[in-house]
């Protein structure tokens, strides 16, 4: 029977879905027994009763302003947090039997790097799926090409996806924190109660906020000076 295999991407600027297009035409050429669904933008796929229904998700995407999802792919990323918090709630593990990978886009020159896809591997990881293999991070200005890291993510996963009946239920290839498990938490993103996007103020907001209070201490502490002159 065809393994099903699903590939979803997140992305600003067609970067991660050039690259998705890429990597499923050369899968299905070079893989028998396989079915790939997609490239789909991960905000059409936000039922995770769907996702079930497959063997192995394959994800590739990058980060967007303060670490948050592209805009094609957080209302996903949204409904990640959900499903995590409440299988956290019920101690359930509703993707097991799931394996999946990670494929990221982004750029060391921001605060934020990889925060998007290593948040999206961590909670696949925390739903039950199984890490196929560790998480491809592409730098932009790293010393490794884009065109590189792809080809290694491409060969990594074409054994993966060939031996995906034999590596069901085994130990997952790595944690999640290889090769870094840097993040800034987006959990803000859900309610407590349960649904509509929450707004946050994230690292730049909260420096924003702190700069504005420094203003005006500074602006205190010279009015005193001058008053004792």
């Amino acid at each position: 029977m065809s393994q099903k295999v699903l590939f979803l991407y997140g992305t600003e600027t067609n970067t991660a879905e050039r690259a998705a297009n890429h990597l499923v035409k050369q899968l299905k050429f070079s893989l028998k027994d396989v079915t790939i669904e997609g490239p789909l933008a991960g905000n059409k796929m936000t039922d995770f009763e769907e996702i079930k229904k497959y063997d192995a998700v394959l994800i590739a995407t990058s980060s967007y302003g303060d670490g948050d999802a592209p805009s094609c792919y957080d209302k996903f990323f949204e409904q990640l947090h959900r499903e995590v918090k409440n299988a956290t709630s019920s101690g359930s593990k509703p993707l097991s039997g799931l394996q999946h990978a990670v494929l990221g886009f982004g750029s060391t020159s921001y605060e934020t790097f990889m925060n998007c896809p290593r948040i999206t591997d961590k909670l696949f990881g925390e739903l039950g799926s199984r890490r196929m293999q560790q998480r491809i991070e592409i730098d932009e200005i790293g010393e490794e090409t884009e065109e590189e890291l792809i080809d290694k993510f491409e060969v990594g996963i074409s054994k993966c996806l060939n031996s995906l009946k034999q590596n069901k239920g085994k130990k997952e290839a790595c944690t999640w924190d290889k090769p870094d498990g840097e993040i800034l938490d987006k959990f803000y993103i859900i309610e407590e109660g349960g649904g509509e996007k929450k707004g946050g103020p994230g690292m730049v907001g909260v420096l924003a906020i702190l700069a504005v209070f420094a203003g005006i201490y500074f602006m205190k502490m010279k009015k005193e000076a001058e008053g004792e002159e």
